[in-house]
């Protein structure tokens, strides 16, 4: 932005991230700090950043194929039959749920990574993010598919198409738009 605007060249990119809590917010400790996601915006990317990721759990100097992949590879082995998941990125508020007993305890936003802004209330309201999971398991006896208690980390987002339902709504009741 600051090229296009004409004021000199961008600063580097801040080696943090989200912003700190806010004063009046209930703070929400994280088990594990939440970072943020790196996008990548070609296959070229991609691989590389598979390079790196092998090359941190393995040790060595890996390459896209200790995954199982087809490029062929000489790694240690430790990612063979790994599969990946790719998916575009998405950019909303990030947000941390904790279940304790299946139940949901906790929401809480980023923050500074460390500690975020407790957003339970907030979170209850959105329709898709369940108060509850029911114990299912993969098979008769076995195993249940999620442990009692477990996090779940992602984005709040609302799409375009919802964004201008829910202002067409606003507007029926008579309310100001967003």
């Amino acid at each position: 932005i600051a090229d296009k605007a004409g004021e000199g060249s961008s600063p580097p990119p801040p080696r943090h991230v989200g912003a700190p809590v806010m004063e009046q917010m209930r703070k929400a400790r994280h088990s594990q700090r939440m970072l943020s996601l790196a996008a990548v915006h070609s296959r070229e990317e991609l691989y590389a950043w598979h390079t790196r990721a092998a090359n941190h759990i393995c040790g060595s100097n890996a390459s896209p194929g200790d995954s199982g992949d087809e490029r062929g590879g000489n790694g240690a082995g430790l990612l063979k039959g790994t599969r990946w998941v790719v998916e575009p990125k998405v950019d909303g508020l990030a947000v941390r749920l904790t279940y304790k007993r299946r139940e949901l305890q906790q929401a809480a936003t980023r923050g500074d990574g460390a500690e975020g802004e407790d957003v339970t209330h907030n979170v209850m309201q959105i329709g898709d993010v369940p108060a509850s999971v029911r114990r299912r398991r993969r098979k008769k006896g076995g195993p249940p598919v999620l442990p009692e208690d477990f996090e779940v980390r992602g984005e709040v987002y609302m799409t375009k198409e919802n964004y201008v339902k829910v202002n067409e709504a606003q507007a029926a009741a008579g309310e100001e738009p967003f």
